[in-house]
């Protein structure tokens, strides 16, 4: 099997690629779709399906492990879990992608979100 493509294909094949690009430079000063595409690669980045608290944590850096457990309002969801496995909480990739990047100064629009009546005490 010739695995060989002519100046032509590959020249067509560019053609695509440039105008693929140029919508995506299009999209990039979109902040709502960079933050989607950013939630997307974390998301891929992300191995496991469910995270415990602790895992969580320590994706997250920052924080004392027992400021985490302690105070809701530092936890995934304002410590709401989205299951649980062995019956501890955990939080799936989806949910733990959008929380990862939030700064403390982001978390009360995100507890509002949610719903999740999460203080700061």
């Amino acid at each position: 099997m010739n695995n060989s493509m002519s100046i032509t294909e590959a020249l067509e094949v560019m053609q695509k690629c440039s105008a693929d690009f140029e919508r995506f430079e299009e999209k990039a000063n979109d902040n709502v779709f960079m933050q989607e595409l950013k939630k997307l690669i974390l998301i891929a980045e992300l191995k496991k399906q469910w995270y415990t608290l602790e895992e969580c944590a320590e994706l997250k850096g920052g924080g004392a492990l027992n400021t985490y457990k302690s105070i809701r309002f530092y936890q995934p969801k304002g410590g709401i879990p989205d299951g649980r496995v062995s019956g501890r909480k955990v939080w799936s990739r989806e949910t733990v992608a959008e929380w990862l990047p939030i700064t403390d100064d982001e978390l009360p629009r995100y507890h509002q979100k949610y719903n999740t009546g999460a203080t700061k005490r």
